[in-house]
């Protein structure tokens, strides 16, 4: 319980009042909107293992590499699409 000598509501140093502040002040920052990936052209994971098997051919079909071969191919992939 609040001593009678303490005051009920906020004072600052001054001996103002704080306000509270308005809701403006209170919402989050608004951040910038990602870019709509619906509106860019997209790979399909069936395009990318194709690619990716291409790599692996290519490479003698060396076993142990198959999350590179699948990053390369969908990096090219995408380079492709966005050059388009």
């Amino acid at each position: 319980m609040a001593s009678p000598f303490t005051p009920t509501h906020p004072v600052a140093k001054d001996g103002h009042r704080y306000q509270r502040p308005s809701r403006v002040e209170l919402e989050r920052p608004r951040l910038r909107r990602k870019p709509d990936r619906r509106a860019q052209p997209r790979v399909s994971p069936a395009d990318i293992a194709v690619r990716a098997y291409e790599l692996y051919e290519q490479r003698g079909r060396d076993d142990g590499h198959d999350l590179d071969d699948w990053l390369r191919a969908e990096q090219e992939l995408r380079r492709a699409v966005n050059a388009a």
